[in-house]
């Protein structure tokens, strides 16, 4: 499956299942893939994209309904068929900060509303009921009380999560410290063997010398005693 931002004119539409998410879901799921806050006007161009594509879809379904369906019902649905789901499933649960900002965003762009409403009725609900009193559970979902708590609790979660990227870091630095000691360790070793071979080379000369002195020295000796042998020879007897 594909956004919408990565579809091409090449895909048969007929072929294709369009997804798509209430506008309370559009903004918790921009919140947590975007990395700067998207505003009420990217909403509504998301919508209308899917609206656009609805009509050149052969079916569509939301996203939290897809994902109700297991293995066999996708299946299934990709034969044509119609699967069923249990009539007792609720709707999801909104988000009460999330259901605010959607509530004045609606106020502001009304015709996302209108989207989300058609699609709902025009979608693949799979024995569910279409949402059609959405506003109601925005509303019903969007409390102060309601949005205090939820806003508690995302500073909790940002708190939490500055806690964890503190740790990381310091075990980032420690790893740093050791690799630094590692490394002048390294350094030090090096050091200490080019000194060994140092030292080495200088007994392998200090030896070549001695040995050369020591052949000198037997050679001299060696010849001092055969002269000293021809000088002691006793003087030849007379005939």
């Amino acid at each position: 499956m594909k956004p919408l931002s990565q579809a091409t004119v090449e895909i048969d539409s007929k072929e294709v299942l369009l997804i798509y998410s209430a506008p309370d879901q559009i903004l918790e799921k921009s919140r947590i893939d975007e990395s700067t806050a998207i505003s009420s006007e990217d909403v509504l161009t998301t919508c209308k994209e899917m609206e656009i594509w609805s009509k050149k879809c052969k079916k569509t379904s939301s996203s939290w309904r897809l994902n109700l369906l297991d293995n066999t019902l996708i299946s299934r649905l990709c034969n044509g068929e119609d699967p069923r789901l249990d009539k007792g499933i609720d709707f999801p649960r909104v988000m009460p900060l999330a259901g605010l900002l959607t509530l004045e965003i609606i106020k502001q762009k009304s015709k996302i509303i209108d989207i989300y409403l058609d699609l709902e009725l025009g979608s693949c609900l799979f024995g569910l009921e279409a949402d059609t009193g959405y506003l109601e559970r925005l509303k019903n979902n969007s409390s102060t009380d309601l949005v205090l708590m939820d806003w508690w609790e995302t500073n909790l979660d940002r708190e939490a999560s500055y806690e964890e990227l503190t740790n990381s870091l310091n075990q980032l630095e420690q790893i740093q410290a050791d690799y630094e000691c590692l490394m002048e360790e390294n350094e030090r070793l090096k050091n200490s063997l080019k000194i060994q071979k140092s030292r080495e080379e200088l007994l392998l000369k200090d030896n070549e010398v001695t040995m050369k002195k020591s052949d000198s020295n037997k050679k001299g000796l060696f010849s001092a005693m055969i002269l000293q042998r021809l000088f002691n020879l006793p003087s030849g007897k007379a005939k």
